[in-house]
């Protein structure tokens, strides 16, 4: 009858709330900023990426004369931006579920800025269509991200 009560008794006493730990809380000033600066961060980078969208359309000609082809050409860089960006999207939902996503997201955003720089600097249509491709997966890779990164704390 003894070890009755006396199991009864350690189970009554067990401790499930574990070791206790102490964290610092965030107050909401601190909260607020940092979903503040994520949010900011966010927006220019979606400015970023819709600047890369557009700069084929009014350097086109401009381009053209650069690297002295043709029209019919010149359409390369449009397949090669939309394969390099079917190729990012592929990549980016990888990378987004097995790397760090702001890292990431810094990381596609230097790579469409060299693509971007490089770009009007460009003396053949090889080097051309190589930078709209970079460019198109750092975009893929980007829009991947940027739709997957749920701001909050």
């Amino acid at each position: 009858m003894m070890m009755e009560n006396d199991l009864d008794e350690d189970v009554l006493f067990v401790d499930h709330g574990g070791p206790r730990r102490n964290k610092k809380k965030k107050n909401v000033g601190t909260k607020w900023c940092h979903s503040f600066t994520k949010t900011i961060c966010l927006s220019l980078a979606f400015l970023a990426l819709g600047l890369c969208i557009a700069i084929p359309g009014p350097t086109l000609l401009d381009l053209m004369d650069r690297v002295k082809t043709d029209t019919t050409h010149m359409l390369l860089i449009f397949s090669a931006r939309s394969v390099g960006y079917l190729f990012g999207s592929l990549v980016g939902g990888f990378l987004f579920d097995h790397f760090d996503k702001q890292l990431l997201l810094a990381s596609t955003l230097f790579l469409a800025s060299i693509a971007t720089t490089i770009i009007p600097w460009s003396l053949t249509l090889t080097v051309l269509a190589v930078m709209f491709s970079l460019q198109g997966i750092a975009m893929g890779v980007l829009d991947t991200g940027l739709l997957n990164n749920k701001p909050g704390p």
